[in-house]
């Protein structure tokens, strides 16, 4: 069950091209197939937090010195748009 907090006056303004929010998002499933548990008791649960904030401030020190060490193009925009489709990085 997706749950997004927003700010819905600045998704309506057009003058605005960066939105801060957060958000979660979990699921309660069966095995998947490649799992290869059969009809063995259990199952899977998936919880997911993600958002988007106007400075990578927010980020721990630690956190942002790995980050900026490993991930190095995380912080700065695209040049140009890039599309991914089936988990394929884009590079």
């Amino acid at each position: 069950m997706p749950c997004t907090v927003i700010n819905i006056d600045n998704l309506a303004n057009p003058d605005i091209t960066s939105i801060e929010y957060s958000g979660a998002w979990s699921r309660i499933t069966h095995w998947l197939p490649w799992m290869l548990m059969g009809q063995a008791e259990g199952h899977c649960f998936y919880d997911c937090s993600m958002g988007a904030y106007n400075s990578s401030e927010i980020l721990s020190p630690k956190v942002r010195a790995y980050a900026e060490k490993h991930f190095p193009e995380y912080f700065a925009a695209p040049k140009e748009r890039q599309i991914c489709r089936f988990f394929i990085a884009c590079k």
